[in-house]
Formats: structure tokens, sequence, C-alpha cells
């Protein structure tokens, strides 16, 4: 039976260590988001340019394979004062480091060291796909009668 593109869904945590899933689950680290493209095998070829004694192509080398996933989440908080928003670990892996002040408020500044990367968990009517070691950037688009946006630019392990 043919699957449906339509039919989504995403998942983000952070990792305690680079590379490593630590198994996001549907109830806490589920993303509201939109506008999901997905690169799976963005790669360099290399080739080798040997000189040979015999005609034909030269042998090449697949390198720095990577995951590119992009997509939007609509700029808003979590609804309660003091707590994390649920693309918390996509900022984080942005390099935005969160303050948290208990019943008050969630702030975000750049770091400049000690970098964290996340997990995606990205679900196409079944068919689940994994991207562990992502780190990203973003941009925010504020434009009048519009949703304000996140614009997330995540690149991962394949």
């Amino acid at each position: 039976m043919a699957k449906l593109a339509r039919v989504r869904s995403a998942l983000a945590k952070i990792e305690s260590t680079y590379g490593t899933d630590p198994t996001p689950t549907g109830s806490a680290d589920a993303i509201q988001l939109r506008n999901l493209e997905i690169q799976p095998a963005e790669s360099e070829v290399l080739s080798r340019e040997l000189i040979r004694s015999y005609l034909g192509n030269s042998p090449q080398l697949i390198a720095n394979t990577r995951v590119v996933v992009t997509f939007e989440v609509e700029y808003s908080g979590s609804g309660t004062a003091g707590v994390a928003p649920k693309y918390d670990p996509i900022l984080r892996a942005c390099g935005m480091n969160p303050t948290t002040v208990a019943d008050t408020s969630v702030t975000y500044v750049p770091r400049s060291t000690g970098f964290e990367s996340c997990t995606i968990h990205y679900d196409t009517d079944g068919l689940r796909h994994i991207v562990t070691g992502c780190r990203g950037t973003f941009t925010i688009s504020l434009n009048a009668n519009q949703i304000p946006v996140f614009n997330f630019t995540m690149t991962g392990i394949a």
C-alpha cells in the first residue's frame, strides 16, 4: 500500500553523548512543525585521479555523508510560565543556551562553548527515520499578517 506524505510526525530530544540516540517519546518530545523537507543522503564525491596504465574512469570516494532536515516551527511558548517550549531541543542544538526561572520565564542566549546536539525522529505514515548528531541554524520570520515562525536547518548523521 502507498505511503501518504502528508501523514507525518516529528520528535526531538537532546543527546547526552554526541551521535547517540536518546530515544525520544511521543508524549514528551513531539514537535509541531510544518514544511518538513529531508535530504536523506547529502555527500561529496572525491575523485582519486590516479595515474593508471589502462583506460577508464578514476575511482571515486564518498565523503562527508550527512542528512539535512529543514522545517518551520511556529514561534510560541509552552503555555506555562517557566516551562520551555517543545522545540527547546532544536534551539539548544542551534547553539542557544536556555535560562529558566521557575514559574516566570525561559529565555535563550547564544552559547560560545559546550554546544549540544539532538536526535530527530521523523515518521512518514509508519516509516520512521532517525537522524542523530543534529546541529543547525535558524532564522525567525516575523511578517505582517502571517504566523511568526522559526526556520530551522538541521544537519545530522545518516
